[in-house]
């Protein structure tokens, strides 16, 4: 399978994971307003299905979930934890605020794109 649908199929994943986390962020009190929003929110759901396409494609041969891509997901998440606990130091409740919508994304992606990516292989 090309890059592309590789990294369409996670786009659409990552598309589908920024609506869902988009409206469970919602009524959830802010740490900042300016910084996470729902933009914000959607626009890291977007950048985490296309590196987590970019994973899917270097870890594939055959278009099963292997191993590799499960890993591969989980350290991407832990990343994404990584980096909001940097954040905490600047913005309270930075954590709390993350940690559901990441295991959402993670959780959506991970399960999404193997379907996305046999339907359009």
């Amino acid at each position: 399978m090309s890059i592309y649908k590789n990294l369409y199929a996670r786009l659409g994943a990552g598309a589908v994971a920024a609506i869902i986390v988009v409206l469970v962020s919602l009524p959830l009190e802010s740490p900042d307003d300016i910084v996470f929003n729902a933009a914000s929110v959607c626009f890291a759901s977007l950048i985490v299905g296309a590196v987590s396409g970019l994973i899917w494609h270097l870890t594939t041969d055959d278009g099963a979930i292997n191993r590799a891509y499960i890993v591969g997901s989980a350290v991407l998440v832990v990343l994404v934890l990584v980096v909001a606990s940097l954040v905490q130091t600047q913005f309270d409740d930075a954590v709390i605020f993350t940690v559901h919508l990441a295991i959402i994304v993670a959780a959506v992606s991970t399960i999404g794109l193997p379907s996305l990516a046999q339907a359009t292989g």
